[in-house]
């Protein structure tokens, strides 16, 4: 899945328009908890394509997995980061599964930690069913080191990344522009990347209906 090195840089391009078309179809249909699995064994054992939710913890990840299938606690959220310890699976209208996986950046005791959980990376190396990665970041922190770890893993694994940022609406507007220039700097040089990018906000509903056609035009 990787691209090849001499191919032209992606153009990026960043996604945040509202609209007042409706979901695509797949965004329409039923979304259900299928189970939690501890390790790769206890995953789902189907051949259903899956959609992963990765960012440090707090950045969002569950309020925005809600947001995309219409149901306020599909995904647990909580004040306390690190609570997510297992790989979550929903099924998504029979068609696809979405996996909310273990946040980086902090234990359940909220310290400070750098290393990726041993399941995160089973499940990178081994599922073949995962598709590409949604990846999180917290737009009021941008990048940061732990956010830099993560994107350099999963280039080198040939994961597909798609970028989403969360908690627009708590930057300051004139912050905006310097913030996704970063981050469009950065991802316009990775070879995996998707183009386009998409800044969220799940209390103001701006970025969801893009997020969710794009992701239903790469199934």
């Amino acid at each position: 899945m990787t691209g090849d090195s001499a191919q032209k840089p992606i153009k990026h391009k960043i996604i945040a328009r509202k609209s007042k078309t409706l979901a695509p179809k797949l965004f329409t249909g039923a979304c259900e908890f299928v189970t939690s699995a501890f390790d790769l064994d206890g995953a789902p054992t189907g051949e259903l394509p899956e959609i992963a939710f990765w960012g440090r913890s707090n950045c969002g990840k569950s309020s925005l997995l809600n947001s995309l299938v219409r149901q306020k606690q599909m995904a647990r959220t909580s004040r306390t980061p690190g609570r997510t310890q297992s790989l979550n699976f929903f099924c998504l209208d029979n068609k696809i599964m979405l996996v909310d996986m273990p946040g980086y950046g902090f234990t359940q005791g909220a310290k400070l930690h750098h290393k990726f959980t041993q399941l995160n990376q089973d499940y990178i190396a081994e599922r073949r069913q995962l598709r590409f990665i949604c990846l999180l970041i917290d737009m009021r922190r941008g990048i940061m080191p732990n956010d830099q770890a993560v994107i350099e893993h999963l280039t080198q694994c040939g994961i597909p990344i798609l970028f989403a940022l969360t908690k627009q609406d708590a930057v300051p507007k004139k912050d905006h522009p310097a913030i996704l220039h970063h981050i469009t700097e950065i991802a316009s040089n990775l070879p995996t990347a998707h183009a386009d990018i998409f800044p969220t906000s799940v209390t103001k509903n701006l970025g969801i209906l893009a997020l969710q056609k794009k992701i239903a035009l790469l199934l």
